[in-house]
Parts: structure tokens; sequence; C-alpha cells
């Protein structure tokens, strides 16, 4: 091969890598375009991109796979079609605009298949049901929850930690075993009220989370003071608890 020939073929060689660069940039500044549009819905800012990885989807009776489908459809998307499927996860540091001197540990996860976003949830570190959607108003609650009728079956966790605690600093404590299905039985055994619950003043309480094996949860706040609860976004519904549950879950 001559001279001239090896000068060609290098300036192709030269030019397809830039070009594959440059596709790539491009490629990837839309992608965050994509992903700062997304959070900025939910009221998150960026605050650094992660490194990303890949993986394959689990299947889709996995407990992971639920917890996280479960939360992205909450965010309009569903893993079911990719049940299996390699993916690459990003995960970006995020803050909440509205709580810029508040910050809690959080991190927003975004699925690709190739260069579509096909799902997305927060990670809230300090939590062990620390996998919610984009939207917090909106918690993976199971389906067909009947709020006039608790019925707290197939539940692998409960976690129990200081209400208000926006930081994740409250201490958590998990209940398991025997203490678990007692305090599981105390909340299926109280009293609805098709009512909202007024309170005043700051009351006493805990925040108890209720960890489903599908990946689902709900929170309940629980006040010490006047011995009831309600479940978190849930409205127009209380409960009065027959039995006092405070001697189990605070301390």
């Amino acid at each position: 091969m001559n001279r001239k020939k090896k000068i060609a073929l290098a300036a192709v060689f030269l030019t397809t890598i830039i070009v594959l660069l440059s596709f790539n940039q491009v490629k990837s500044q839309e992608n965050r375009g994509q992903v700062n549009s997304l959070l900025t819905k939910y009221g998150f800012r960026i605050e650094h991109e992660g490194k990303g990885k890949y993986y394959r989807l689990p299947n889709k009776s996995t407990y992971k796979f639920n917890i996280y489908n479960t939360a992205s459809k909450l965010s309009g998307f569903n893993l079911e079609k990719y049940e299996g499927e390699r993916v690459r996860e990003v995960s970006y540091k995020v803050y909440e605009k509205s709580q810029p001197m508040d910050k809690r540990d959080i991190e927003a996860v975004i699925l690709y298949k190739k260069d579509t976003i096909v799902g997305a949830y927060l990670r809230v570190y300090g939590q062990v049901c620390g996998v919610t959607s984009l939207d917090e108003n909106l918690s993976p609650k199971p389906e067909n929850i009947d709020p006039s009728k608790l019925e707290l079956k197939d539940v692998s966790d409960v976690e129990v930690s200081d209400v208000n605690d926006r930081q994740g600093n409250s201490k958590i404590t998990i209940m398991s075993g025997s203490l678990k299905e007692k305090i599981l039985k105390i909340l299926e055994s109280s009293t609805p009220h098709n009512l909202g619950l007024k309170t005043s003043g700051n009351l006493n309480g805990k925040e108890i989370t209720i960890c489903y094996k599908d990946g689902s949860y709900v929170k309940i706040t629980y006040y010490k003071d006047i011995n009831k609860f309600i479940i978190n976004n849930i409205d127009n519904w209380y409960y009065e608890l027959n039995s006092d549950i405070s001697k189990l879950i605070c301390n």
C-alpha cells in the first residue's frame, strides 16, 4: 500500500471517529434534555449525573421488577414488554426545587432502551421502601385498596420513623416477626371514618410504612395524642384505633 492510500485511509478513519463522537455527543445532549424536562415536570433539578451501567431486567415475577415497574407506571412508563431485556440505567443526583435548603438524599433513576426512556423512578436513601415514583404524591399503593376495610395482606416489612422528617435522618425501626403481625392486626381492627381528620397543633406521632411483597406500599401517619391515623394520599378517611399501638412503635 502506497503512502497516499495510507493517508487516505487514515483520513477516512479519523473522519468516522469524529462523526461518531459528534453523534454520541448530540444524543447525550438530547437524552439530558429529555431527562431535564421529565424531572422538571415533577419539581426536581439535576445536581449531577452519575455513571451509566447496563444490566438485564429481571423476570416480572420478581420483587425488583415489580417495584421498579410499579413506580415507573405512575410516571407513564411500562417495563413489562422489556422483561429480561438489556437496558441502560443512569442515576441522577437531584434536589427538590421547592426545598433547596432542605435536601434529602435522592437519586432519579432513568432506564433507557437504546436512546428511549422506558422507565423512571426515585431512589430515596434512608428508607427501607426507598423506591417511589417521580411524583411522590403518587406512591405505588397496592391495587384495589379499600379504605372502608383495611386488609393488610402479603406484607414484607413494616418500617416506623418520625413524622415529617424530610431529610431521612430519622431513626427507622424495622418491625418483623410476631411484632409486625401484632401491628398489622391492630391497624386492621381499627374503626374507619369516612371523614377528614381535623388536627390542631403539633401532635406527636409516627410514620408507618407498610411494604408489600409486590413492591407497592402505603404510608400511614399515626397521631399518638389522639390514637388515630390516616393513610397518606387517601382523602376523607381516618381510622380510630381500638387498641393502643403506641407501646409497640413509640420508644
